[in-house]
């Protein structure tokens, strides 16, 4: 057999009977580990008082119980026998402890700036602007072209067709005579 208990001070005594609170806001999942000498019963309500309590399990020795909880939640142990019992939590609260105030850091500090690369920083900002406005001369110089060879060349009005209806040739009546006589 074996038996793994990780690391010893994270185990505490816990008496029978004693209600053990797991503290939360909103919903969590509260999971711990029992380390017990005989039988024991655990229980869990969302009050202090253990009124409306649900059974989680019976067990002895080494087991584990979890559960999920909307909001602070109760634990009670009960045994017939006086055990020893020892819990282990590893659902650990959801409350800081005090902090001590707000601090304003800097995630990143701020380098020193290079002024070489400020500089070309800038020639780069001037070159785009004076491209942006030769293309747009040669847009406005393109477009305007357009428009005077529109208004120049007025364009022929199309001459309407005219569609004939085509008839198909008639039979000729004598072909298809048979004779009688």
């Amino acid at each position: 057999m074996k038996f793994d208990i990780k690391n010893p001070a994270d185990w505490t005594h816990v008496l029978a009977g004693e209600v053990i609170a797991f503290p939360a806001k909103g919903q969590r999942n509260v999971r711990f580990s029992l380390n017990s000498t005989q039988e024991v019963t655990v229980w869990v309500a969302d009050n202090p008082d253990m009124l409306d309590r649900v059974l989680v399990g019976r067990s002895s020795g080494i087991f584990e119980c979890g559960f999920s909880a909307n909001g602070e939640t109760f634990v009670q142990l009960e045994s017939n026998l006086a055990p020893i019992i020892y819990l282990r939590s590893n659902a650990r609260t959801q409350f800081m402890a005090g902090g001590h105030g707000e601090k304003y850091t800097n995630v990143i500090p701020q380098g020193r700036r290079n002024s070489d690369l400020d500089r070309m920083m800038m020639i780069m900002k001037l070159n785009e602007k004076r491209r942006d406005e030769q293309q747009r001369v040669e847009i406005d110089r393109i477009r305007a072209e357009f428009e005077k060879q529109a208004k120049a060349a007025p364009t022929p009005e199309p001459e309407p067709e005219v569609v004939e209806p085509v008839t198909e040739p008639e039979a000729d009546e004598t072909e298809g005579a048979s004779d009688d006589a």
